[in-house]
């Protein structure tokens, strides 16, 4: 399990994340991140073509 992994008790996920789909969701959230920054930062320097 998550918990486990990252040392804590069963329940500490679910005080975050009521749902599973809540964690999921904020971990999908900050593995996108990076690649919506890296996005920006292309856009305002590299050209289109």
């Amino acid at each position: 399990m998550i918990a486990n992994r990252a040392g804590v008790g069963n329940a500490t996920p679910y005080r975050h994340f009521p749902t599973r789909e809540d964690l999921l969701e904020e971990v999908y959230r900050d593995r996108i991140r990076p690649l919506r920054e890296d996005a920006r930062t292309l856009l305002a320097t590299e050209s289109p073509a």
